[in-house]
C-alpha cells in the first residue's frame, strides 16, 4: 500500500498542478439545442477559477483528497486497520464528483475541441431530447442502490 500510495501521490500532485494551471474554453454564446454554433473563448487557469467560483466543488475535492490520503497512510502504517477502503472509496467518489463539476459547469465545455472550439461539447449543447433526459434522470436514481450493494458486499467480505 505504501509504495502504491507514494506513486499515486506523486502522479496525483502532477495531475492537480497541470489541471489548475491549464487554459480551457469558456462559453461566450451558447448555440443551444436548435443547432446554432456556440462561441467560446480561451481562459487562463479556467479550472482553478471554476474551483474558486464553486466552493462546494472545492470542499468536495479537498475533503476527498484528505480522505484518500488518510485511508492509504493509515492502511500502510497500521496492519490492524481494515477500514482504509471506506475512507479511500468515499474520498475517491468526492474527488471524481468535484472533477465532473469543474469540467462541466460554469460555462466550461466538458469535451473541448482543439481543432474547432465551436464544436466543443457543453452540458447544454449535448443534452438530448426531454424524453432522454427524463429517462436518464430515473436511471440515475439507481446509483445509490448500486453503491449500497457494493458497500454491503464489501462489508460481507470483511466479516469473513
Amino acid at each position: 500500500v505504501l509504495v502504491n500510495g507514494v506513486i499515486f501521490v506523486v502522479l496525483f500532485l502532477l495531475f492537480v498542478g497541470l489541471l489548475l494551471t491549464a487554459d480551457s474554453l469558456q462559453t461566450v454564446k451558447d448555440g443551444g439545442l436548435d443547432g446554432g454554433r456556440s462561441v467560446f473563448e480561451t481562459v487562463e487557469f479556467k479550472y482553478l477559477h471554476n474551483y474558486l467560483d464553486m466552493p462546494l466543488a472545492l470542499v468536495a475535492f479537498l475533503a476527498g483528497t484528505v480522505m484518500v490520503l488518510f485511508g492509504v497512510v493509515r492502511s500502510a502504517l497500521a496492519s490492524h486497520f481494515t477500514s482504509g477502503i471506506w475512507w479511500s472509496g468515499i474520498g475517491t467518489v468526492l474527488v471524481v464528483l468535484s472533477l465532473f463539476w469543474v469540467a462541466g459547469y460554469n460555462g466550461t465545455p466538458y469535451y473541448p475541441s482543439l481543432t474547432d472550439p465551436s464544436s466543443s461539447l457543453t452540458i447544454h449543447n449535448s443534452s438530448s431530447s426531454m424524453f432522454t433526459l427524463t429517462a436518464m434522470s430515473w436511471v440515475s436514481l439507481i446509483i445509490p442502490f448500486v453503491l449500497a450493494y457494493i458497500a454491503y458486499a464489501w462489508r460481507s467480505m470483511d466479516r469473513k
